[in-house]
């Protein structure tokens, strides 16, 4: 990729959305991890509850992936027409949204540990685990805000 004007700005418009994307969805569920080990573990009274709430947030973590990669193509789609202010503010919204619809995914993993118990573990961890893989796979790329 060439390194003009309109490159630069979009990069450094990326650049504090990105950062806080990176406190979010990296250093907070690093958090949440070292939480998981302080936390009670809670006692499933209904182990069908239990597995319906994992299907619940699976569900959710799955529709909130899907919802941000919806509207970052909708967004790229709409790049053809806009200027270059209207691109720098589309991408910081979208780098923003992402990093904070990820981030509140991060929070299911603590939720389903308290409901499940030490069965759910591996679970919870894993909805805490998702957050970054989902941040650094769906978060857009400077080089498709550039028409």
């Amino acid at each position: 990729m060439e390194t003009n004007p309109e490159n630069q700005s979009l990069h450094q418009a990326r650049r504090w959305p990105y950062a806080f994307g990176l406190v979010v969805c990296v250093l907070w569920p690093l958090a949440l991890e070292l939480l998981l080990t302080r936390l009670p573990q809670g006692e499933p009274s209904d182990p069908a509850a239990v597995q319906t709430l994992g299907h619940t947030f699976t569900g959710l973590t799955f529709l909130a992936a899907a919802y941000v990669f919806w509207r970052i193509r909708r967004a790229k789609g709409a790049l053809a027409g806009q200027s270059l202010p209207s691109r720098i503010a589309s991408l910081r919204r979208e780098t923003l949204l992402a990093s904070i619809i990820f981030g509140a995914c991060s929070l299911l993993g603590p939720l389903y540990f308290g409901a499940a118990g030490s069965s759910g573990t591996r679970h919870a961890r894993s909805y805490i685990a998702v957050v970054p893989v989902m941040f650094f796979a769906f978060s857009p790329r400077v080089r498709n805000w550039v028409p």
